[in-house]
């Protein structure tokens, strides 16, 4: 009656290489219920044995345990499943990040081990090989404004830029580009664009640069940017 959920438990230990024996229990409830199992078809799919049992009448228990005897010291494939393409591509480099620092690789393997990574992850950013270098800290406050709009279901509608990288204390770096940034966002139409608070330092026509841009913020922590374009409250909400 929980097979799908066992199943999902069964598939967990396959994919750590642990030897598996699936015991079917309640196969008389199943039976009342008009519910067909191959057990053949089950068992070459999962490539583990398959045992039909009733634990409350003890039949199948002798056939099930001499089928873990004879399974408990074999030769096991760890189970290797495609999650999509997204996901194994992220999962192929985490597991050779793990696997080349010997990260848990004592006890398991490197790729259940980021499997678990995955799965504890309220939130997974992924940036993959071949992005342009520097991006990820450039876009630092943009991917934290982002972040918080989704989490608290508030969206940004008028059009805005961004730039900076944060520090795990909320503050706002200085980041390469500015000028750029600035013209980029003004050739697309947008004047108003957040930026670190040190970018007034790194040129002596920054303000005529910034006048380009007559909405422009300078931040020195991102609660700032939060505060002014997705919080209501009046006390300090972050």
């Amino acid at each position: 009656s929980n097979l799908e959920r066992n199943l999902y438990l069964s598939v967990q230990f396959m994919e750590m290489g642990i030897p598996v024996t699936i015991a079917l229990n309640m196969m008389d409830v199943a039976k009342k219920r008009g519910i067909k199992i191959d057990i053949e078809k089950l068992s070459k799919l999962l490539n583990v044995p398959v045992v039909p049992t009733i634990a409350r009448s003890g039949e199948g228990k002798k056939e099930l345990l001499q089928t873990i005897a004879s399974n408990v010291n074999g030769k096991i494939e760890p189970l290797t499943i495609s999650y999509g393409r997204d996901i194994d591509t992220a999962l192929d480099e985490m597991e050779e990040i793990i696997q080349s620092s010997f990260f848990l690789t004592a006890n398991y393997r490197a790729r259940w081990t980021a499997i678990k990574y995955f799965d504890n992850a309220f939130i997974h950013i992924y940036v993959p090989k071949g992005t342009t270098p520097k991006d990820g800290p450039s876009a630092g406050v943009t991917i934290a404004t982002a972040l918080v709009s989704l989490a608290i279901g508030k969206v940004i509608y008028r059009p805005l830029a961004m730039t900076g990288e944060i520090t795990l204390t909320g503050e706002v770096l200085l980041v390469g580009g500015i000028k750029e940034k600035i013209i980029a966002a003004r050739r697309s139409g947008i004047k108003e664009i957040i930026l670190p608070r040190g970018a007034a330092l790194i040129s002596k026509n920054f303000r005529s640069i910034l006048k380009t841009a007559s909405g422009s913020i300078l931040l020195k922590n991102i609660r700032t940017c939060l505060r002014l374009y997705l919080m209501t409250c009046k006390r300090d909400c972050f």
